[in-house]
């Protein structure tokens, strides 16, 4: 049994050694600096996104706008130039569009949306997300 049970742990092991091999997404490769600041940026997307899907599950819309703003466009032009043009255009592209998905849900829901139009604006950004994770691996030079 004892065995078995090792053979088991290694064949998974090696196994997950393999796929992590065949990674076929596209490396973004950029300096220590920048991959630790598009990952923290990465980590308050979610991090908002969780808040933001609360607030609507509760229904108060208006806390919604408060949690989504600081995420916006006004984050993004935060971003020093030269980390940023480390990234290629289309990584930007979908960066630019998701901290426009957080300015237009932030404004949606200072106008009074609903909870279904807010998380329609939710979905569309976490489709932009995981379409980058899907597309795209960071990686340090």
């Amino acid at each position: 049994m004892r065995r078995s049970l090792i053979v088991l742990l290694t064949f998974c092991v090696v196994s997950g050694a393999s796929s992590a091999t065949a990674d076929a997404r596209t490396p973004v490769v950029v300096s220590d600096t920048t991959r630790m600041m598009v990952l923290e940026e990465m980590r308050g997307f979610v991090e908002a996104l969780a808040g933001i899907t609360g607030a609507l599950a509760r229904g108060d819309v208006a806390a919604v706008a408060d949690l989504a703003q600081p995420h916006g466009m006004q984050a993004m032009q935060a971003f020093p130039r030269e980390n940023m043009m480390e990234m290629p255009e289309s990584f930007r592209a979908l960066g630019r569009a998701v901290h426009q998905d957080f300015d237009r849900l932030a404004a949606d829901a200072r106008a009074g949306a609903t909870v279904s139009e807010a998380l329609t604006t939710v979905s569309q950004a976490l489709a932009k997300c995981s379409g980058c994770h899907v597309a795209y691996r960071l990686e340090s030079r």
